[in-house]
């Protein structure tokens, strides 16, 4: 962390926009640059120079007027898109609290659209913008000012594949997670739990285990081992990686790769910290549900933003699966708030 900060006061000597402050932890710095270009920038010349580390979601600055009431900054977007792509580009400007200003019909079937937009909106939109418009779609952002606060905004709607054992991954295990999304690994390189390994299909997050490996036993079956096909996996560049991460989620640099990983690692160390804390979080036995251990109740009350998860001991100490009770518990972790300076878990 030493060698870091004083990276970082180089940095300043030449680099008038950026900012660095102090945290809680000696560890940990918060950076502001402007915009996700400027501080992946220092990212990768860092990464080169031979340092590691880990990086969090940006998040834009927030400011107060005299009365009290929180201000976020305003964006203007002005995008050119396709007649035919027109309809879903103003689908997910909507649900960013985009507000629309002007349209014009432009020449060659292009339409231009010019939005009012919450600087948090555009994080993570850049790509799903090209995907949607097929590459065809050209989109420039322009500063306005500061605006009243519009409330929370969704801009992922994917959750994550996790890994739930430390090891090498391998093709039989691969095979039986791509099901479930899109995956950013290959067989034979090594994972460690609580690595994101790939991007789920729905909004949860889900535990897979891509280094399990197929019985070595003498009963085959026709068909059965016929070669196994991987989809392409997806491999981000820094930017997209910043776009991607959720609040629960950091991104883990080093010279020669980049993961995407949880803040909280493994099942156990979460148990613990609930267990040590007790922070809105209670462990009950299995006698409080009749001996039977109902995961459906804890995924309930996480979706439903109950301050309250329950766990339960039965599951713990009875060798049931594990990696289901713990994708229970990350139903809502986008709700999570991390407190560095205690190392523990609150529900918000």
């Amino acid at each position: 962390s030493r060698q870091i900060r004083d990276r970082l006061d180089r940095e300043l000597n030449t680099n008038i926009s950026l900012r660095v402050e102090e945290t809680e932890s000696a560890d940990v710095f918060k950076v502001s640059g402007r915009g996700e270009l400027h501080l992946s920038i220092l990212m990768e010349t860092m990464r080169r120079e031979g340092y590691e580390l880990q990086v969090s979601k940006p998040e834009v600055l927030f400011k107060y007027d005299k009365d009290g009431k929180k201000l976020e900054p305003m964006e203007i977007a002005i995008i050119d898109v396709p007649e035919e792509f027109m309809g879903s580009v103003m689908e997910k400007m909507g649900t960013r609290k985009a507000q629309m200003k002007n349209m014009i019909q432009s020449k060659g079937g292009y339409v231009r659209i010019e939005f009012v937009v919450p600087t948090r909106g555009l994080i993570g939109y850049r790509n799903e913008f090209l995907t949607d418009t097929k590459g065809n779609g050209i989109i420039n952002t322009l500063f306005d000012s500061y605006g009243e606060y519009v409330g929370e905004i969704e801009t992922r709607t994917r959750g994550s594949l996790v890994a739930f054992e430390t090891g090498i991954a391998v093709t039989y295990g691969l095979y039986n997670a791509q099901e479930r999304g899109i995956l950013f690994v290959e067989p034979s390189e090594k994972v460690y739990a609580g690595q994101v390994v790939g991007s789920n299909s729905r909004a949860e997050d889900i535990d897979v285990n891509v280094c399990k490996r197929k019985q070595a036993t003498n009963m085959r079956a026709s068909g059965s081992d016929e070669a196994l096909r991987l989809s392409p996996v997806k491999k981000m560049s820094l930017e997209e990686a910043l776009e991607f991460i959720s609040d629960d989620e950091l991104i883990e640099i080093t010279p020669l790769s980049m993961r995407i990983r949880k803040k909280i690692l493994e099942y156990i160390t979460l148990v613990r910290l609930c267990e040590t804390f007790m922070l809105d979080m209670y462990v009950h036995t299995c006698t409080s549900y009749g001996g039977v251990c109902d995961n459906r109740r804890c995924v309930s009350y996480c979706e439903l933003g109950v301050k309250k998860v329950f766990v339960s001991h039965c599951t713990m100490n009875r060798g049931r699966s594990q990696s289901h009770l713990l994708s229970s518990v990350r139903a809502g972790t986008k709700s999570f708030l991390y407190l560095s300076s205690l190392q523990c878990l609150i529900y918000s």
